[in-house]
């Protein structure tokens, strides 16, 4: 066992001596096929190209960062929807007396500051149910002492040309709580001037938001913002309020309602007078028409009757000179049939009595005649030929003369 141990040892080794020199050999080979292939002609223009190729790169980035270098050092960029008010930082020069619009503008870098005005529609509410309120309903006090929550809206935006104006008071952080203080309190006063009445006449409310908003305005122009519309959604009276309206209201409308039942039973009192007017009428009417078509049929039964005599006595009287007419022109005709077939019976027997008669007579004989068998003697010149009709007429009756 040891020296199967020993043995696998020392093949071991000489394995890993072996494969040492063939990692060795190949190693130097390719080394060798590496230096000829740098020494070669496409090996050097290929270096070539990748050494201009990264200088041209480098070059690239080195104006691409001078560039992104210059615009951050010597540009600003205003985003959309947003008023730009540029600040001098040194010199004295404060706020620059202009609105920059979106979009990049000339500035440098710790020389220029620069401030973000929305320049949007924006929105002030009080109890909105379209989008979060700034705050509760709007409290009014009404001219006849009711209290009367309001849920309005006001858009505004900063007055064009005037978003520097606005940097320069101080008003870039404190401008939205102070518009909405100004609209509480311009609109708590110009909607205090309305009746409780008055709040439920649209044309009233919407006269009196319309002379709201100027005066809202003046007051928005010390701080360079203005209001666009004034809109009320809803408003609310105190429980009691609303408790005594809905009664007055219940009250008006079961008013309504009574002198609408009363209204209805004085006009069903007239449909029903009309109705049973109406029903007289037809009555009236179907017995006149009633009357009218007895009458009617009477005449026409009458008229039918006199009719039908006349046309019995008609038939009676026409009917019998007829048929004494018909009787007597049938007898004449018999008659004059009579004597026209006597007259025939006449002209026949005088026609056949004739000798012309004679001579059809034996000649319509002769061709009916049928004669089943002769015998002649054909030496016989005496004997008639019997396909000669008018030798065979002579035969029988003889000529004019008497004589065959």
């Amino acid at each position: 066992m040891k020296n199967v141990l020993q043995r696998l040892g020392q093949l071991l080794v000489a394995l890993a001596s072996g494969a040492k020199r063939l990692a060795m050999s190949s190693a130097r080979r390719v080394g060798l096929l590496v230096l000829s292939g740098l020494r070669s002609r496409v090996a050097r223009a290929t270096g070539r190209f990748a050494l201009r190729t990264v200088r041209v790169g480098a070059l690239a980035a080195v104006i691409a960062g001078l560039a992104l270098l210059v615009g951050w050092l010597g540009f600003h960029r205003v985003p959309p929807g947003t008023i730009g008010v540029k600040q001098v930082n040194f010199g004295g020069g404060g706020i620059v007396a202009e609105d920059f619009a979106s979009g990049l503008h000339w500035s440098l870098a710790g020389y220029h500051s620069w401030h973000a005005i929305d320049g949007r529609t924006q929105m002030v509410s009080f109890g909105w149910s379209a989008e979060p309120a700034d705050a509760e309903h709007l409290k009014v006090r009404t001219a006849d002492g009711n209290y009367v929550r309001v849920g309005l809206a006001v858009p505004f935006r900063v007055q064009r040309g005037e978003a520097h104006a606005l940097v320069e008071d101080g008003l870039k952080s404190t401008y939205e709580k102070r518009v909405q203080a100004a609209v509480e309190k311009a609109l708590t006063t110009e909607l205090g001037v309305l009746k409780t009445e008055e709040f439920w006449d649209t044309d009233r409310r919407n006269a009196c938001l319309a002379s709201a908003l100027p005066k809202l305005n003046l007051d928005l122009a010390a701080l360079h913002v203005e209001a666009e519309a004034i809109l009320i959604e809803l408003f609310r009276f105190n429980p009691d309020y609303e408790h005594r309206q809905q009664q007055v209201q219940l009250d008006a409308l079961k008013e309504v309602v009574d002198g609408t039942k009363q209204a209805i039973a004085a006009e069903e009192k007239k449909i029903d007078v009309f109705e049973r007017e109406i029903e007289w009428a037809e009555s009236d009417l179907r017995i006149d028409l009633q009357r009218a078509i007895d009458a009617e049929h009477d005449a026409g039964r009458t008229r039918i009757e006199a009719l039908l005599a006349d046309g019995r006595y008609y038939d009676q009287t026409r009917k019998a000179a007829a048929t004494a007419e018909f009787e007597r022109l049938v007898a004449e005709g018999e008659r004059e049939v009579a004597q026209a077939d006597a007259l025939r019976v006449a002209a026949e027997n005088e026609r056949y009595a004739s000798r012309g008669g004679q001579l059809l007579l034996a000649r319509q004989a002769a061709e009916h005649l049928r004669v089943q068998e002769v015998t002649l003697n054909s030496n016989d010149p005496r004997s008639p030929n019997l396909f000669d009709l008018d030798e065979l007429v002579r035969l029988f009756v003889g000529t004019a003369g008497g004589t065959p």
